[in-house]
């Protein structure tokens, strides 16, 4: 299943976005969906809590369009936790990924996009004193912790 999306982005991002997946035969959604795992795993992102989101810079409205994206469930997911993670809009993660990465993860990919996709996404959900806990897994570790037993 899939979620079908759009993001904001300027015309030379997406142009830069349209070239790559012609010269790499992946649609736009498949690599756009391993430039944000190539970006968390490059930058390893720490919490930018109690503040708020960033949104890309102001351009002339000509300069900007909206593109449509498909992400599987999972995908989409992880793009929701980037941004509640980095504190920016998913399409201006997008645009950062693009601007820092999609050159490196293109010559990386070689053809084979499946090792740059995310799997493997779990999140937990249990109580710890009556506190309520997420625990979200951006991959699979070898051992799951054992979560604490339920409150009574």
């Amino acid at each position: 299943m899939t979620i079908k999306t759009t993001l904001y982005i300027t015309n030379e991002r997406l142009k830069k976005l349209d070239r790559a997946a012609v010269n790499s035969g992946m649609k736009r959604s498949l690599i756009i969906s391993a430039l944000l795992r190539h970006l968390a795993g490059k930058d390893r992102p720490e919490h930018a809590a109690f503040s708020p989101v960033c949104y890309q810079g102001r351009l002339e409205e000509h300069r900007w369009t909206r593109a449509h994206v498909s992400l599987r469930c999972d995908e989409y997911e992880f793009s929701l936790d980037l941004r509640k993670v980095l504190k920016m809009s998913v399409s201006f993660i997008v645009a950062f990924a693009i601007d820092h990465y999609l050159e490196e993860l293109l010559s990386l990919m070689k053809g084979d996009i499946d090792n740059y996709r995310y799997r493997d996404y779990v999140i937990m959900n249990t109580f710890v004193d009556n506190v309520m806990c997420w625990i979200i897994y951006w991959g699979l570790p070898q051992k799951l912790p054992m979560p604490p037993p339920p409150c009574n």
